[in-house]
């Protein structure tokens, strides 16, 4: 256990290392090049957007000498593990915690932008729909209110059956925490992680 514990540790750090080595190398490429590609600056977003694999992933159109030269790296390599990392633009995404927002506008907007992710879903995939029929998305939005909200004074009738501290009346400290958030279902949760943050 101690072992697989050294490897997960450093497979964690090299793909962390890795991804850091990306950005930088996306950031000096745009900066230099990106008025010369004019509106085609989404071929320099591969360098950070696209999947790393540990070992790589060869692609079956590879010629066997170059097959082998980079299995014989991989057998080198003192990696002896397996990853896969992936980065993803946070900037991008809805930051739960705006719904406690001292700007009422910005807060209703930020409660809008998840009742569109789930209508939409509703409208666009009918087998989802058809398995979460009896979804308040409303109440969902407002429970997710409720638990951000400092006060007091939020409607914590739906978390009555959590026990005392529920709603926490704090920002959230994790995606997961949605799962503790009542109607929030694990298809909802699996809706809304990847387009959701708490930074």
């Amino acid at each position: 256990q101690a072992i697989q514990r050294v490897k997960a540790y450093y497979a964690a750090r090299s793909a962390m290392d890795l991804s850091l080595l990306r950005i930088k190398i996306y950031t000096q490429v745009r900066s230099q090049f990106a008025q010369q590609l004019g509106n085609n600056t989404e071929l320099i977003e591969m360098i950070w957007n696209m999947p790393f694999a540990w070992p790589p992933v060869l692609p079956t159109e590879i010629n066997e000498v170059d097959k082998g030269l980079i299995q014989d790296k991989i057998k080198e390599s003192s990696m002896d593990t397996s990853y896969i990392a992936t980065i993803s633009d946070e900037g991008s995404k809805i930051d739960l915690n705006d719904l406690n927002s001292p700007s009422k506008v910005f807060s209703e907007l930020t409660k809008k932008r998840i009742l569109q992710i789930i209508d939409h879903k509703n409208k666009e995939d009918d087998i989802w729909a058809k398995n979460n029929s009896e979804l308040r998305p409303e109440e969902i939005v407002q429970a997710i209110q409720d638990w951000v909200t400092p006060s007091q004074t939020a409607k914590t009738t739906q978390f009555s059956n959590l026990g005392e501290g529920f709603p926490p009346n704090r920002a959230f400290r994790t995606v997961d925490e949605l799962r503790l958030v009542p109607g929030v279902t694990e298809s909802v949760f699996e809706l809304l992680k990847d387009q959701v943050t708490v930074y």
